[in-house]
């Protein structure tokens, strides 16, 4: 009898042992379940989406240069540096100029933005070699035209 109890104790803590071994398990694939769910790609979509941005963008800008007198671009390899550089100067020194001129840009309504991004084209025209705008006229259009098709781009993606 005493060997049947020690048998019933010995399975009852071998079944609280195998319990807690369930629930430990259950826990661990909770935990891992959410850490596969955390390592989904989201940073590998936004360098892709970052990516097509940059090529879009120089789609843009090398269809600006075909189409509007004033302005050369080398060829289409020099207008994805153009859309980086550009996009590396707008993020930098343009969203300092955006925060400095917050004044300037509620007063004429936005309109001011339009002149820190024909600064910033200008900017661009100025380090980038192959890549040539004549006049600030010229600048100021390309300007607009690459701000609007940037936030389009920014909408869609």
């Amino acid at each position: 009898m005493v060997k049947i109890a020690d048998e019933l104790v010995q399975l009852a803590n071998h079944r609280q042992a195998c319990e807690r071994i369930t629930i430990i398990n259950n826990h661990l694939e909770i935990w891992h379940d959410s850490c596969i769910d955390s390592m989904e790609p989201k940073g590998i979509l936004i360098v892709i989406e970052l990516i097509l941005h940059l090529l879009l963008l120089a789609v843009v800008i090398f269809g600006l240069a075909q189409a509007l007198p004033g302005i050369y671009i080398a060829d289409y390899g020099t207008a994805v540096l153009v859309a980086i550089v550009y996009g590396l100067i707008n993020i930098t020194l343009g969203t300092v100029l955006k925060v400095l001129a917050i004044p300037f840009i509620i007063i004429t309504v936005g309109v001011f933005l339009l002149l820190i991004n024909t600064f910033l084209l200008w900017l661009t025209d100025q380090l980038m070699e192959d890549f040539e705008i004549e006049d600030m006229g010229t600048t100021f259009l390309a300007a607009i035209m690459i701000t609007l098709a940037d936030t389009f781009l920014g909408w869609i993606l």
